[in-house]
């Protein structure tokens, strides 16, 4: 009986999904609906996660240093771009504007090569070629974008639309959230100090740290031990954040950080002041506990 039943109930569902179809279209591709869009915000990755969009202020950031390679009179640089749909047979142009308000590299100091999604492609990128400065010893270079809609390619979700590019030959800023929150236990400038917001980085930030820890070499894992299953990845200059919940060590480096901040102003007759970012003009600052 139960079976007799089971079977009822089958062809049941099963007449009404014919129904249901013969009555409704059938959705097809179009190209015309095909969109754009960078990575995720606050993550430099050219893989688009859920893990990526954690920035508020809905911008991805990228940066580069001329640190390693101070002689170079250029470098090339991409930020990776997205499709949302199918490839298509040709290249595709990616339409943009620079917002001149949060831009503050000079002009000449930069060339955008090209902003395409090549054919056969899902990704593509926007070619920058920078140039090397002796200001960017001292100062930082920024380029913000924000991507516009084309005939041949509309716009992805809002979040994803912005992106900025920093570079000077200092410190490069981390791009990763999890080492961003290292930088936010240690200088004050976002409301909590576990923040994966990178807008409050800056150049001397990263300097105070550096000149406060002497950290240099969290990307060699011979001289740091793997840490709760993660790797330290690219990044040298700061460990993840999770390295320094154990025993609350984020409390202690951080007066290490106010100490050195400290010594500076003492020996210069004035503060730090961070030199690029949000507070860019203002004291650098340890952050307290």
């Amino acid at each position: 009986m139960k079976t007799n039943r089971f079977k009822l109930l089958l062809l049941g569902i099963l007449a009404a999904g014919a129904t249901a179809c013969g009555d409704s279209e059938i959705m097809t591709y179009n190209e015309e609906l095909d969109a754009v869009r960078f990575t995720g915000a606050g993550n430099a990755s050219y893989e688009p996660t859920s893990t990526a969009f954690s920035s508020p202020d809905k911008c991805s950031y990228f940066s580069y240093s001329f640190l390693e390679n101070l002689t170079a009179e250029s470098v090339e640089y991409e930020i990776p771009l997205f499709l949302i749909g199918k490839p298509s047979e040709v290249e595709r142009t990616v339409n943009y504007t620079i917002d001149t308000e949060k831009t503050t590299a000079p002009e000449g100091s930069y060339e955008i090569l090209s902003a395409t999604i090549p054919a056969g492609a899902t990704t593509g990128a926007v070619k920058f070629r920078l140039y090397n400065a002796e200001e960017l010893g001292s100062t930082t270079y920024t380029v913000r974008l924000h991507l516009e809609a084309s005939d041949q390619l509309l716009l992805g979700p809002e979040q994803y639309l912005t992106s900025e590019l920093s570079w000077n030959s200092t410190i490069p800023a981390p791009t990763s959230s999890n080492i961003i929150r290292t930088y936010n236990m240690l200088i004050a400038g976002q409301s909590s100090y576990i923040s994966t917001s990178p807008a409050c980085i800056s150049a001397n930030g990263l300097k105070a740290i550096y000149a406060a820890t002497g950290w240099d070499d969290w990307d060699d894992p011979t001289k740091h031990a793997v840490h709760n299953g993660a790797t330290y990845g690219y990044y040298k200059y700061l460990p993840r954040y999770n390295v320094l919940i154990p025993g609350e060590l984020y409390k202690a480096y951080a007066l290490l950080v106010a100490d050195y901040l400290k010594e500076y102003e003492k020996e210069n007759g004035e503060p730090l002041l961070h030199d690029s970012g949000s507070l860019i003009g203002e004291p650098v600052t340890a952050r307290t506990y």
